[in-house]
């Protein structure tokens, strides 16, 4: 595994067999067996989308604890989402990096609804808007 801090300390994109970390320890039905996860992780994800990452930590049955941002240069933010994943004996929680573009990140009310006033705040702060994304949320999540 390799864990290289950045320049703040945390542990930057940790990867096995040039696949992430994230990917390898999560299955479909859940956190894999056996699958030692720390207590915090952080994930980079740059110019992705949070909503694809939003449903599947929903279908793993995590929480959304908050949402956090800070400005970046050329007028732009990295918004932080703040997970909390449920496993067989105890919780782990994921924080995952996003940062905008045009001021840019779509929305992930639809499927935590709780994040629409976070989303709102951020908006109010930093300027990010924060837009609906033309996907069939509710059929992904077989709602």
């Amino acid at each position: 595994m390799n864990e290289e801090p950045d320049n703040t300390g945390e542990v930057a994109s940790e990867t096995v067999d040039d696949k992430p970390l994230f990917e390898q320890r999560l299955a479909p039905g859940g956190v894999e067996s056996g699958a030692e996860l720390p207590d915090q992780m952080w994930l980079e994800f740059g110019d992705g989308s949070p909503v694809l990452l939003a449903v599947s930590f929903k279908q793993r049955g995590a929480r959304l604890v908050g949402l956090t941002a800070y400005p970046t240069p050329g007028s732009e933010a990295t918004v932080c989402y703040h997970y909390v994943l449920p496993t067989a004996t105890s919780e782990s929680v994921f924080n995952a990096k996003f940062n905008t573009r045009n001021r840019l990140l779509p929305s992930i009310a639809d499927i935590y609804p709780g994040a629409g006033w976070q989303e709102g705040a951020i908006g109010e702060r930093y300027g990010v808007v924060f837009s609906a994304e033309a996907m069939p949320v509710a059929g992904m999540l077989n709602l």
